[in-house]
């Protein structure tokens, strides 16, 4: 039996080999030691942002990546201070319609041709 995250760890490799943006999560967890994994592979900055106390600690006791960025707090005060280009973005936070709508429309316009 494959793992649940099994897409995005093949489709991560095809992303990062033609496009060499940097990788944004939304909602850390299981997800982010498979993306830490390809970020680091390839040398791309790897930011991911949660607003859950015991999760930010799990993060960092589990990801040791120099290129690692973990923002403690809401997608909207994460999005206030983003200014990079991604290749890749996984939206996996709050699931409120809304809410994934700006987030989509947010990183849709930084998000590099091909990404």
């Amino acid at each position: 039996m494959s793992h649940p995250w099994i897409i995005i760890d093949r489709l991560a490799d095809v992303i990062l080999e033609n496009v060499k943006g940097c990788i944004v999560e939304i909602g850390s967890g299981s997800s982010t030691l498979i993306l830490a994994k390809h970020a680091e592979a390839v040398g791309v900055k790897f930011y991911s942002c949660d607003s859950s106390y015991k999760i930010c600690n799990w993060i960092e006791e589990n990801v040791k990546y120099d290129k690692f960025v973990l923002f403690r707090g809401t997608s909207f005060k994460f999005m206030e201070t983003f200014n990079d280009s991604p290749s890749i973005v996984f939206i996996d936070g709050n699931h409120n319609a809304d809410v994934v709508r700006e987030e989509t429309n947010f990183f849709l316009t930084k998000m590099l041709v091909g990404g």
